[in-house]
């Protein structure tokens, strides 16, 4: 089973509580990708596709080349 936890600048899942990191945990990546639409409508997100960062499977989001969070995706 697959988890994808969306971590933002503003919202990073390392650093707020387990209940906040709940509602940034989804079933599909497409989830996810919405909760990074929603968070940033007025930006055009472009997302790197995943990378292995040595730890995580990570999908950076990026506007106009600033990183503003990545997508942790985690197997189970």
């Amino acid at each position: 089973m697959l988890k994808y936890v969306c971590s933002s600048k503003d919202s990073n899942a390392w650093s707020i509580s387990s209940q906040d990191v709940a509602l940034q945990t989804f079933h599909t990546e497409e989830e996810a990708i919405l909760w990074f639409q929603h968070q940033y409508p007025d930006k055009n997100l472009v997302f790197s596709g995943y990378e292995f960062d040595g730890n995580y499977l990570k999908n950076y989001v990026y506007n106009n080349d600033i990183e503003l969070g990545y997508i942790n995706k985690y197997s189970f």
